[in-house]
């Protein structure tokens, strides 16, 4: 009985009562308040569970599907011939996966992700670093409002994504 009178005496101030945008609740749950909370906790951790374990299961079916195509291609009679085919995998530059006999050499494509990464990395970083300091330290209140959201939406969506929106835009 102490306990009841407790719960419904005691709760948190408005925001009226300088709670800066608090609610008035009740500090105490009663008990079917607290097993809700605890059953809708741990079955949101259990569905968060089994997204990343599809998610997992999906990845590791990519690896396997990747793998059992490509074997052919570097399993040879013997470890010698396998490991110069990989070598030549990795070091040659030539690309002809419908010729009479295939070749297939990555380098190239190596080489080249390295350099869009290159640029991409030395036209990002500065800029990006600027855009942080002039939010931080020098925007007015309402642009940094305005424009912080707008940059994390950015950020959150993978570049892949937008390649959609500029197919379908019109050129000028």
């Amino acid at each position: 009985m102490a306990l009841d009178a407790v719960s419904k005496d005691v709760s948190m101030p408005l925001p009226s009562e300088g709670n800066a945008g608090g609610l008035a609740r009740p500090l105490l749950l009663t008990p079917g308040q607290d097993l809700k909370g605890y059953v809708l906790g741990h079955l949101g951790r259990a569905v968060l569970l089994a997204i990343t374990c599809v998610s997992v299961v999906a990845v590791l079916l990519m690896f396997v599907f990747i793998i059992g195509k490509a074997r052919h291609f570097f399993m040879l009679s013997d470890l010698a011939a396998s490991l110069s085919r990989v070598r030549e995998f990795l070091t040659s530059t030539q690309w002809y996966p419908e010729a009479e006999h295939a070749e297939f050499g990555a380098l190239a494509l190596i080489v080249g992700s390295f350099y869009v990464t290159t640029v991409a990395l030395v036209l990002a970083v500065p800029v990006g670093l600027l855009a942080a300091m002039f939010l931080s330290d020098i925007a007015p209140f309402g642009v940094r409002s305005f424009f912080k959201p707008v940059i994390e939406l950015l950020a959150a969506i993978p570049s892949v994504a937008y390649q959609p929106v500029e197919k379908v835009s019109p050129r000028t």
